[in-house]
């Protein structure tokens, strides 16, 4: 799955995780919300995104890692054990 957000960036992560996450942006954050009920409270992941930089302001539990590169793409990889 791939994501095209402000200043060129790219959110890149499994297709496999497609139907359980949406994205919501404004001007200068882009959010990505869990869409599961189940097994506790997931908070969203934000990035504060510009046209050179990318910043990690939330990581939740569920991330295993979150990969930003200098091409302007975000790689997420989320962690099985939450029953993706």
């Amino acid at each position: 799955m791939t994501w095209h957000t402000m200043h060129d960036w790219k959110i890149v992560f499994d297709n496999k995780y497609a139907a359980h996450f949406t994205l919501m942006t404004n001007d200068e954050f882009v959010s990505i919300i869990c869409l599961k009920t189940q097994f506790g409270d997931f908070s969203p992941i934000i990035f504060k995104l510009t046209d050179a930089t990318a910043k990690l302001m939330n990581q939740p539990h569920f991330v295993e890692s979150i990969t930003i590169s200098l091409d302007k793409v975000i790689t997420i990889e989320f962690n099985d054990f939450f029953g993706f």
